[in-house]
């Protein structure tokens, strides 16, 4: 009915308005550059629009850009997330990849998540420092991925049984525990973490059919009041990048509007909300060293390593950090006395 429609307006909306920040057009690359398309090449396309508010002193929600490594408030302590998580040669040698992990350590820090009290959850883990570090801060830590699937059982056999023969940092052994898991069907009860992550996770795991049952699923799964930080690969030059359904290892990046339909929108109708637009503005610097990625094992070293270039679709990474609204004062003690009347 027309509730339904005025519903999926809603939720839509906050990504809807981000999505004019910067629009990048298919093209060539000469010179190893990305051709950015302006109003001249398709008056439809939306001009370039100043960033949207941040709720913090940096950016959270937004693409990799080079220039994050050098300007901007607080430079400092967002550097030191490379410190913290054993990844310190990251402060020079520009990655996505450890960009992801910095923003979402730095999110954390500013939300004041990272309390002794507080328990997490980290989806498609892998072998990523962020569990160690904070098992060593938080009451608890769980990290959940396919282990026993082939792929992941040759990178990382005894994951399952020893995770410390993995760890790049000290960390409180007793605080975590890892497990054989879908992202799909996470195991656990409604709200029961108060921090939930997943870096590179959601492209990963079946197309994006999937990546939407995945958001439901880590929504579900915070508690009000916690924080779903998840990164993925955003399409910045409207070429598709899609994996055979046939692949062994399935990787199946985002188009903005596939972001927003897979992405972000199973995560608001889960309950969660959007910390801040996302700014999807990037810096000519970043779009005149795109890396072309096609023989990968060529340039595997190759940094910085942020904008990627491999069968026509230029991309990046993109964080989005999402918050469950607290549970209104009072609401746990109505409940609990329903509870005794009914019973």
């Amino acid at each position: 009915g027309s509730g339904d429609a005025d519903m999926a307006d809603d939720v839509r909306g906050p990504l809807r308005r981000l999505l004019a920040t910067r629009d990048l057009g298919p093209g060539d690359m000469p010179g190893g550059k990305l051709k950015v398309a302006t109003a001249d090449d398709d008056a439809a396309r939306a001009a370039p629009t100043p960033a949207p508010p941040r709720r913090f002193a940096r950016q959270v929600n937004k693409i990799a850009d080079e220039k994050d490594w050098a300007a901007g408030a607080e430079l400092e302590g967002w550097l030191e997330g490379f410190d913290a998580l054993g990844a310190s040669y990251a402060r020079t040698e520009v990655h996505r990849q450890q960009w992801e992990w910095a923003q979402g350590l730095y999110a954390l820090r500013q939300l004041g998540m990272l309390r002794e009290d507080a328990t997490a959850l980290g989806v498609g883990t892998g072998a990523e420092p962020m569990m160690y570090l904070l098992a060593n801060q938080l009451a608890s830590v769980t990290a959940v991925d396919k282990y026993r699937s082939p792929f992941l059982n040759s990178q990382y056999p005894r994951m399952l049984k020893d995770p410390s023969e993995y760890a790049k940092i000290e960390y409180d052994h007793d605080r975590l525990r890892v497990l054989h898991m879908d992202a799909t069907e996470l195991a656990f009860d409604d709200e029961s973490f108060d921090i939930v992550w997943g870096f590179s996770t959601i492209e990963n795991i079946g197309g994006h059919g999937a990546a939407g049952a995945a958001m439901r699923e880590m929504a579900r799964v915070v508690r009000p009041g916690g924080t779903l930080v998840v990164s993925t690969q955003l399409i910045l030059n409207g070429v598709a990048h899609y994996s055979s359904a046939l692949s062994l290892f399935r990787r199946d990046f985002f188009l903005p509007d596939e972001l927003e339909e897979h992405v972000v929108v199973p995560a608001l109708e889960a309950g969660m909300s959007l910390l801040e637009e996302v700014d999807l503005s990037i810096s000519d610097e970043s779009l005149a060293d795109v890396l072309n990625i096609d023989n990968y094992q060529s340039c595997v070293n190759a940094k910085p390593h942020v904008v990627m270039h491999q069968q026509g679709s230029v991309w990046t990474s993109v964080v989005l950090v999402f918050t469950k609204p607290a549970a209104p004062a009072g609401a746990a003690d109505a409940t609990d006395e329903a509870a005794a009347v009914a019973g």
